[in-house]
């Protein structure tokens, strides 16, 4: 496994999820029980992508079905995704819409790194984030879609201390 093989297999497989209850980030990859093993490969080359974070990656298997058992891989911590994910991905080339559901999920983290998710317009603005991710970003889909370009001029000017939010 290296980087790109990741990716690829990311693209694939991988989500980049949001929940809506308390905005906590997740990264995951779900498959059938039998490819345990390169589950355990997959959570091995992350765990040592930096010295700092060991077991940043937890795996989990459940029963889909009455007849698929399946193991999930699941990383939580919002330190080992800034610090571990976020620049894995970030400067990869992408060949799907996945890397705009991983922006998304960047522009997530750096809000709730601001703390806007305490806020009103915060909050506003991360479930518009969310209404667009994943397959909402269909192209029959009819949620109205986040303007990057004000979003990241915000990030700039809250980035730059524009904010009084803690």
């Amino acid at each position: 496994i290296n980087s790109y093989w990741l990716l690829g297999f990311v693209e694939g497989d991988g989500s980049w999820i949001v929940d809506k209850k308390n905005y906590s980030l997740i990264f995951s990859i779900a498959q059938s029980a039998k490819d345990l093993e390169l589950m355990n490969a997959i959570k091995f080359y992350i765990n040592n992508l930096n010295s700092q974070f060991k077991d940043i990656v937890s795996l989990g298997t459940y029963q889909e079905d009455s007849l698929a058992s399946m193991v999930n891989l699941n990383i939580t911590k919002t330190d080992a995704i800034s610090q571990v994910l976020v620049p894995l991905f970030s400067n990869m080339m992408w060949f799907s819409k996945k890397e705009m559901d991983f922006a998304d999920w960047v522009y997530v983290l750096e809000l709730k790194k601001l703390g806007l998710h305490h806020t009103e317009e915060g909050v506003k603005m991360i479930d518009r984030i969310i209404s667009q991710m994943n397959n909402n970003r269909l192209s029959t889909s009819s949620r109205p879609s986040v303007d990057r370009d004000l979003l990241l001029l915000y990030l700039k000017v809250m980035l730059e201390g524009g904010s009084n939010y803690e």
